[in-house]
């Protein structure tokens, strides 16, 4: 499944303008689909991880508790920062250089 972005891209260099356009679209919604279902999982995870952290602090596993916590914020960094890099590959392409 790896492959198919890359396939896309250099099909896109190698076909006709009408066909590069609609494979350039294939490809974006690829991404944006991707970025979605990693997003998605990875918040499902946090949610499951959150749950464990108030199980643990009743359990009173100091120790569990701390590396629980640590899980959940990895865990909501490897959500949110595809996003926030996506989002600023975007505003510097806009970006007009004279």
């Amino acid at each position: 499944m790896d492959v198919i972005p890359v396939g896309i891209l250099y099909l896109i260099c190698i076909v006709n303008h009408e066909v590069a356009k609609a494979l350039f679209y294939a490809f974006a919604t690829i991404t944006i689909l991707a970025y979605l279902i990693a997003y998605t999982t990875n918040y499902m995870v946090f949610r499951i991880v959150a749950k464990h952290i108030k199980v643990v602090e009743n359990l009173k596993y100091q120790a569990r508790l701390i590396e629980t916590r640590q899980v959940a914020i990895a865990t909501l960094a490897q959500a949110i920062i595809p996003l926030i890099c996506q989002r600023r590959k975007r505003s510097a392409g806009n970006t007009i250089v004279k």
